[in-house]
């Protein structure tokens, strides 16, 4: 991110003022909570059907402009990696879950077991931030089971 550009340039349309503002706020709050030598900054897990990518991959780019550190499947796992044990120890101890819920997502396993595993972290205790960004209407992709106590924003495109 230059000086000259806005934080706010650098996130997709899909995102919600609300969303920018807790994306902002964990950030500098996990970077407050960091030893002054760490490097670091604050970890992301991106959770995502592999058929919204483009929107993943813009949530990823704004992320990174951002200092977080992310997990994504398609960089963090590697040829021979036990995806379950890695992708649920990177849930377990990121600092933001980025749902990005949609109808491909409402329809996926591999989504279905990710929204598990960061609900039973929720239910736990084990505090992060669980920020949905919903892509399609909530009349199309209806909130998963169990995080209706959550807010999940109507895209922008949404509102009529």
């Amino acid at each position: 991110m230059t000086a000259q550009q806005p934080v706010s340039t650098l996130f997709p349309n899909i995102l919600t003022s609300d969303t920018r503002s807790a994306l902002l706020r964990q950030a500098a709050n996990a970077r407050e909570n960091r030893s002054a030598d760490s490097e670091s900054g604050p970890t992301a897990f991106l959770s995502y059907s592999r058929k919204d990518h483009v929107v993943a991959w813009s949530l990823a780019i704004a992320l990174d402009a951002l200092g977080y550190r992310l997990v994504i499947d398609r960089i963090s796992l590697h040829s021979g990696d036990n995806w379950r044990d890695k992708l649920k120890n990177a849930i377990d101890t990121c600092d933001v879950f980025v749902l990005v819920w949609g109808r491909h997502a409402r329809r996926s396993p591999h989504m279905e077991w990710e929204v598990d595993c960061a609900r039973s972290r929720l239910f736990n205790g084990r505090p992060m931030l669980f920020l949905p960004v919903p892509i399609d209407s909530l009349s199309r992709a209806p909130i998963p089971p169990g995080l209706d106590h959550l807010h999940f924003p109507e895209p922008p495109y949404a509102w009529h």
